[in-house]
C-alpha cells in the first residue's frame, strides 16, 4: 500500500502593508435630500419624547424602567440598510442588538433593533444634522449619506423587534419555553435578567452559553412577559423559540439466536492501548448489551442530569452504539473471522424520555463533553451525535445549539480541536415521502447540523427490494438537504447508507430488509438485534469511518481527519444520473452539492495513494489580520510549491488528469442576529485557496499579493485570471471546508504548481474592541494528483522531488 504523504514544508509566507481601496457603496435609495433628514429628525425626536413619557409613567407607578430607548430602524423594501453605522465602538454605549430580513410584496425589508443609552441620543441626532450641515460634506456627498439614505422609517422597538426565529407565534396566555439573548459577555451580563424572572416568579434555567459579546438563557414566558422584559433589562438582544427534539425510531425486534451472540463475543479484541473513542451524545446506552460492553471505556459514561441514569430510555443510543463499534454488525457476525478494534465507545447522555423540560442543548453537549475529558482526559475523540431538533425551521441560520458546537469544536473552551459527525435530520411523512425524491429537496436540514465546523451526515441507500422508492447508489428517502439554502454551509457534506423506504399503496413505509442490523437497547426482552435506519444510521457509519481514519493517523489533526472524509467523497453515478438530469452544468452541480454533499466517502481514497493517484498532506497555520494603525487589515498568506512530476506529465500531454483540493479549519463563531455583512459576520475568519493554473509563480504573487494589500473580501481577481476550469467554483465557499476539483489534460495541469491559501474577512477582523486581530488559524490542505493511466507512475517521482517527506508508516 502506498502512504499518504504528509509534507512538513514551511511555506512562502507574504504579508503586505495595506493601500486603501474604496469599497462597494451597497444598495442604498436616492432621496430628497433634506426633506428625508427632516422627516427623520423629527420622527426621531417624537420618538425620544414619546419614550421619555413612557419611562416618567412607568416610574410614578414604580415600576422598573430601561435607561435608555430601544429604536428599530427599517429600510426601505428591496434596499440596503447600513446597520453598521448604528453601532458604536466608543464608550457612548449604543449597541446594534439584531437585524432581521422580513418580505414585503416579495421584496425583501431589512430592520435593525438599537439601543441608545439615556443621555446619549444626540449621537443620532448629530448624524443627521451632519447630514444637513453643507460645511460638512465629503467629496461632494452630504456626510453620512448612505446611513440617512437607507433609513425608511423609526420606531420604539416593541417585542417583535427581538424575535429573530423563524417561528414567531408566542401565546399570549400559556407560557413557551424561549432562548433570550443578552448584550454582553462578562459576569454581570444576567443581571438584571435575574432580577426580572424573581421578580415576575417566572421560570428559567440555571443553564447559560457564552458567546462574542452574548449570553444566552432559558425562559419560560408568554408575550406579556416578553413585552415586560424590553421595558425593563437594557441589555435584551434577541429572542428565539425553541423547537421540540426530534422522535427516534421505536425498537423493532429481530428474534436472533444469543448464541450468534456469543459466537461473535468470543471473536472480538479491543486494543486498549489506542485511547480512541466515539463519544455517542445520545440519549443513553444500554451498555450491559454483550456485544457493546467489550467497546465501553472505563469511567467513560456521564448524564447530563444524574437523575436521568445512564441507560437508553429512547431506544436509540444503543443502535447507535451498535453500528459505532462494528460499522457493519451482519458482516461480523456472519463471518468467523477474529476482530481486533482499535477505537472504544463512551456514553455521553443529553437526552432523556423522563422529562418534557426545555434545554439550551449546546450548554448540555459542552457539558457532558466537559465531563467526558475529565474522566478520560488522554483520549482521541470522534463525537457523534443524532439528536436533532425537527421542527427547527432551520435554513442555515446558526442556533445557539449549532453555534456552541461550532465552539466546542473550535476549541474556545479548553483549546482543544473536536470532530463532530452530526445527522443531518430525518424527513419520515410516510404520506408526503411518496413524492421522492422532489419532496427531500423541501426538507431541510435540521439544526444543529448546519454547524459550520461539524460534518453533517445524509444519507444514500444500496439497499433495494420490490416497489422501495429509491434506486441503488440514490439519496436515501429519509435523507434532508439544504437545497433551498443560499450563502450558508453545504449541509450534509458527505452521505452514507441510511436505508430505504417501499411504496405500501398510498404511502411509503420502511422494512427489516430495508434496513441495517444492529444492537436493540431491550435485549433481554426483545432479543439482541434491532433493525436501524434513516441519518442516525448513517452518521454512526460516518463515526466509524472517521475513528479508523484516526486509528491510522494518529498524528493527524482533527481539521485533517475532516479533511479526508470530504477529500475521499464522490457522487455515485446514480446520484448524478438521479439530480444532474443528463446536464451537469454548474447550476446542477450547485444543487447536487445543496442534495448530498460532496457524495460518499471512500476508505481506501482517504488512506492510501496509487501510482497515479497521489495525495499530499499539510497541516499548517497563518494570522490571518493585523493591526495596522487604528485599522485592522488583512495580513498574510501562505504560498507553497507543489512537487509536480513535470517531465512525466509534459510526455503524457494529452491524457486525462485532475487536481483536487480540499481546505479545512474550524471557525469561532458569533451567533448574534446581526445581520451577514462583513463588519458582523458569523465567522471568525474564513480561508480560501487558489492554484495558478495558467499564470506563471510572478503574476500569481502579484494576483495574491494585490488582494490581500487591498484589503477587501473580493477574491475573483485571482480565480479570474487562472483559466482554471473548478468544477464547483465558488458554490464550494460557504462554510470552513471547501473542495473543488479541476478535470483537464497532463499537459494543462503540468505547470499548475503553486497554490496559495489566504483569508477573507470575519469577525476577528471586523470586531475590533473584541482583540482577537493576532489570532492564528490553523487549517489542513490536502491537494491530490490523478492521471487516468495506472501505469503511470507518478507517485514515485513526486517522494523523490521531496527532500523533506514525511510518510505515514503505520498499517491498518
Amino acid at each position: 500500500m502506498l502512504e499518504n504523504i504528509l509534507l512538513n514544508v514551511k511555506p512562502e509566507k507574504n504579508d503586505y502593508r495595506s493601500r486603501r481601496r474604496p469599497r462597494g457603496n451597497g444598495n442604498f435609495p436616492k432621496r430628497q435630500g433634506l426633506t428625508h433628514a427632516e422627516f427623520l429628525k423629527t420622527q426621531f425626536d417624537s420618538l425620544l419624547k414619546k419614550n421619555e413619557d413612557n419611562l416618567k409613567e412607568r416610574e410614578v407607578k414604580t415600576l422598573k424602567t430601561i435607561d435608555g430607548v430601544y429604536l428599530q430602524f427599517k429600510g426601505m423594501p428591496g434596499f440596503d440598510l447600513k446597520y453598521d453605522s448604528l453601532d458604536s465602538t466608543k464608550k457612548d454605549g449604543i449597541k446594534l442588538l439584531n437585524v432581521k430580513e422580513n418580505m414585503s410584496n416579495n421584496q425583501s425589508v431589512t430592520s435593525a433593533t438599537v439601543f441608545i443609552p439615556r443621555g446619549k441620543e444626540s449621537t443620532f441626532l448629530t448624524k443627521i444634522n451632519d447630514y444637513l450641515n453643507p460645511d460638512k460634506n465629503k467629496k461632494g456627498k452630504p456626510r453620512n449619506n448612505d446611513l440617512i439614505n437607507s433609513i425608511e422609517s423609526i420606531s420604539l422597538a416593541v417585542i417583535d423587534s427581538f424575535i429573530t426565529s423563524k417561528n414567531k407565534d408566542f401565546s399570549q396566555d400559556n407560557k413557551e419555553w424561549c432562548e433570550i439573548w443578552l448584550l454582553g459577555d462578562d459576569n454581570s451580563t444576567c443581571d438584571e435578567f435575574n432580577e426580572f424572572i424573581k421578580k415576575y416568579d417566572l421560570e428559567s434555567k440555571n443553564e447559560y452559553l457564552t458567546f462574542s459579546e452574548r449570553k444566552v438563557c432559558l425562559l419560560k414566558a408568554d408575550l406579556n412577559d416578553l413585552a415586560m422584559l424590553v421595558c425593563e433589562v437594557d441589555n435584551l438582544a434577541e429572542v428565539r423559540k425553541t423547537n421540540s427534539i426530534a422522535q427516534f425510531f421505536l425498537a423493532l425486534s429481530l428474534n436472533e439466536q444469543k448464541e450468534w451472540t456469543t459466537d461473535l463475543e468470543s471473536r472480538i479484541h479491543i486494543d486498549q492501548d489506542s485511547k480512541i473513542s466515539i463519544s455517542i451524545l445520545d440519549g443513553g446506552i444500554n451498555s450491559s448489551h454483550p456485544l457493546i460492553k467489550p467497546f465501553m471505556v472505563k469511567n467513560g459514561e456521564y448524564s447530563y442530569n444524574s437523575n436521568w441514569g445512564l441507560a437508553d430510555d429512547v431506544n436509540h443510543g444503543t443502535k447507535m452504539a451498535g453500528i459505532c463499534a462494528f460499522d457493519s454488525l451482519e458482516s461480523c457476525l456472519s463471518s468467523n473471522e477474529q476482530y481486533t478494534f482499535s477505537h472504544m465507545l463512551e456514553n455521553g447522555k443529553i437526552i432523556t424520555n423522563s422529562e418534557n423540560d426545555k434545554h439550551l442543548y449546546g450548554c448540555i453537549t459542552a457539558n457532558v463533553i466537559s465531563n467526558l475529558i475529565i474522566q478520560n482526559p488522554n483520549y482521541s475523540r470522534i463525537y457523534c451525535m443524532a439528536v436533532t431538533e425537527k421542527d427547527s425551521y432551520c435554513d442555515g441560520h446558526p442556533s445557539s445549539w449549532s453555534a456552541e458546537i461550532d465552539n466546542l469544536a473550535f476549541g474556545s473552551i479548553d483549546n482543544i480541536k473536536k470532530i463532530f459527525l452530526i445527522s443531518s435530520g430525518n424527513f419520515d411523512d410516510i404520506h408526503s415521502m411518496m413524492n421522492y425524491p422532489e419532496i427531500n429537496k423541501i426538507q431541510q436540514v435540521q439544526s444543529p447540523a448546519q454547524a459550520w465546523n461539524s460534518i453533517a451526515v445524509g444519507g444514500v441507500t444500496f439497499t433495494q427490494s420490490d416497489e422501495s422508492l429509491a434506486k441503488p447508489g440514490q439519496l436515501s428517502p429519509f435523507s434532508t438537504t439544504s437545497f433551498l439554502w443560499k450563502k450558508w454551509p453545504i449541509k450534509p457534506e458527505i452521505c452514507f447508507e441510511a436505508g430505504n423506504a417501499k411504496k405500501d399503496e398510498n404511502v411509503a413505509l420502511t422494512t427489516e430488509t430495508l434496513s441495517e442490523l444492529t444492537t436493540e437497547p431491550e435485549f433481554v426482552k426483545y432479543g439482541m438485534f434491532a433493525p436501524f435506519q434513516a441519518t442516525s444510521l448513517a452518521t454512526a457509519h460516518a463515526s466509524n469511518f472517521a475513528a479508523r481514519l484516526q486509528e491510522k493517523y494518529i498524528e493527524y489533526w482533527p481539521e485533517t481527519i475532516r479533511a479526508m472524509m470530504i477529500h475521499s467523497a464522490s457522487w455515485t453515478s446514480q446520484l448524478e444520473k438521479q439530480f444532474l438530469d443528463g446536464s451537469p452544468n454548474k447550476t446542477k452541480k450547485k444543487q447536487l452539492l445543496r442534495i448530498a454533499g460532496y457524495g460518499v466517502p471512500s476508505f481506501t481514497k482517504a488512506i492510501e495513494c496509487r501510482k497515479n493517484d497521489v495525495n499530499l498532506i499539510i497541516q499548517s497555520e497563518l494570522q490571518p489580520y493585523k493591526i495596522d494603525g487604528s485599522s485592522v487589515k488583512l495580513n498574510e498568506y501562505c504560498l507553497y510549491k507543489l512537487p509536480w512530476p513535470k517531465k512525466l506529465l509534459s510526455d503524457n500531454f494529452s491524457q486525462k488528469a485532475s487536481i483536487k483540493v480540499t481546505l479545512s479549519y474550524f471557525i469561532e463563531s458569533n451567533p448574534g442576529e446581526v445581520g451577514w455583512n462583513d463588519k458582523y459576520a458569523y465567522a471568525s475568519t474564513g480561508l480560501r485557496f487558489s492554484i495558478n493554473g495558467t499564470l506563471k509563480k510572478d503574476d500569481f504573487v502579484k494576483k495574491v499579493s494585490n488582494y490581500i494589500a487591498s484589503d477587501s473580501d473580493d477574491t475573483s481577481e485571482i480565480d479570474n485570471n487562472t483559466n482554471v476550469e473548478w468544477k464547483y467554483g465558488i458554490a464550494r465557499d460557504v462554510g470552513s471546508i471547501h473542495s473543488d476539483i479541476w478535470e483537464a489534460t497532463a499537459g494543462q495541469l503540468m505547470n499548475s504548481e503553486y497554490i496559495a491559501i489566504y483569508p477573507v474577512g470575519g469577525w476577528w477582523k471586523n470586531k475590533k474592541r473584541a482583540l482577537k486581530y493576532d489570532s492564528k488559524i490553523r487549517f489542513s490542505l490536502i491537494v491530490s494528483l490523478y492521471i487516468d493511466n495506472k501505469e503511470i507512475d507518478i507517485y514515485t517521482d513526486i517522494v523523490n522531488k521531496i527532500e523533506n517527506v514525511n510518510t505515514i508508516v503505520n498499517k491498518l
